[in-house]
């Protein structure tokens, strides 16, 4: 399958989610985070969530983060250049709703790419090789590129993978990890 239809197709399939089913699915994924193994990870970023878009709930990932001792940054989207930049949770950090209805700091900590341990990366669907299909602006592929190495990629999904992704190109980049409501699945 092509992403332009993947996308489509899980894009409907999400939006179809019961409120209640909802939130059976958000606090398994919760559960799945509980069970990693967070050694030598001290800095995660971590995506907040597009509600209106029924998109994983991050927000008891991000508290149970914080409750566990570690620092949590989270995306603010550049839309002329396609960036992000890493706003460190903590009493300066501003969160407002943008235009596009979407929450954003703007204003806060700004912490380099180089200080993240951990990234939990959003996503539509993913293929058996751990490649991922976004909303394909390409803001998490560029971010996840700049990352040092040992930087883990975590993606979080309600569902199983798909086969394969047929057009996956030279700047996708891949998942270490994802975890849904009953299974992890590694790619390393």
């Amino acid at each position: 399958m092509f992403k332009k239809d993947i996308r489509s197709i899980y894009l409907e399939k999400r939006t179809s989610i019961s409120n209640e089913t909802k939130i059976e699915l958000d606090t398994a994924i919760l559960s799945q985070f509980k069970s990693l193994n967070l050694g030598g990870i001290n800095l995660i970023h971590c995506y907040l969530p597009i509600l209106s878009k029924n998109e994983i709930n991050t927000l008891p990932i991000i508290n149970y983060i914080l409750e566990i001792g570690k620092e949590v940054v989270v995306p603010k989207s550049d839309f002329n250049t396609s960036e992000l930049s890493h706003y460190l949770i903590n009493s300066n950090l501003i969160i407002e709703i943008n235009k596009w209805g979407i929450d954003e700091p703007i204003t806060g900590d700004i912490i380099s790419v180089s200080e993240i341990d951990m990234v939990i990366v959003p996503l539509l669907a993913y293929d058996e090789e751990g490649f991922r299909v976004g909303y394909g602006k390409g803001y998490y592929d560029k971010f996840l590129k700049e990352c040092k190495p040992g930087t883990k990629f975590i993606g979080l999904s309600y569902f199983e993978p798909i086969s394969l992704i047929s057009d996956i190109e030279t700047h996708d980049v891949a998942l270490h990890q994802c975890l849904t409501p009953i299974k992890f699945y590694n790619f390393w």
